[in-house]
């Protein structure tokens, strides 16, 4: 553990590379028409360790490979690029919703919204992009922070505070949360 974003230490969950947090699916997670991801990132300098063919590095979500019953919903860097990216599978196609605002080694809030179609994502509670989006698939996969199911993609920093809302949370409070 580290210190957090308000320096109380031993507060905030340090990812290495190889660290990684698994939820076993539950019936939970199926169903969901709206989504909020929430989370404070400090990444480390380069972001983790990227899948090499892709360059990806996973934050966090329920991501396989592509097609039905697989991918739903996730939050990735992209290397080179350094973009981050709020993701929906629909079975058939990926949406990308991106912005290249985050610092390395500095606390950035991070949001991850989606609803009737349409994805956002905010950086310190103000929206950066929004697009038009693949709906959310229910997938029998686990709930993967800081690695591809893999043990690839793995994401290299400090994360705080994550919480994951099975609806599309308002800007107003995206803003609260990012205080």
């Amino acid at each position: 553990f580290i210190e957090d974003k308000d320096f109380k230490s031993n507060s905030a969950a340090y990812f290495s590379g190889v660290s990684h947090i698994t939820v076993q699916n539950n019936p939970i997670f199926q169903n969901w028409n709206e989504l909020t991801i929430s989370v404070w990132l400090k990444p480390d300098v380069g972001y983790g360790n990227p899948y090499p063919p892709t360059g990806y590095i996973f934050i966090i979500g329920r991501w396989l490979a592509s097609g039905s019953n697989t991918s739903t919903w996730g939050l990735v860097f992209l290397q080179p690029s350094k973009l981050l990216q709020g993701v929906t599978h629909d079975g058939i196609t990926t949406s990308k919703c991106s912005t290249d605002k985050l610092n390395e080694r500095v606390w950035t809030h991070v949001a991850f919204t989606y609803k009737s179609g349409i994805s956002k994502i905010y950086i310190n509670g103000i929206e950066e992009n929004s697009i038009n989006a693949a709906s959310l698939q229910n997938s029998p996969y686990n709930l993967e922070i800081g690695w591809h199911k893999d043990n690839i993609c793995q994401y290299k920093g400090g994360m705080d505070d994550l919480k994951i809302f099975k609806r599309a949370l308002s800007d107003n409070e995206i803003l609260q949360l990012s205080k």
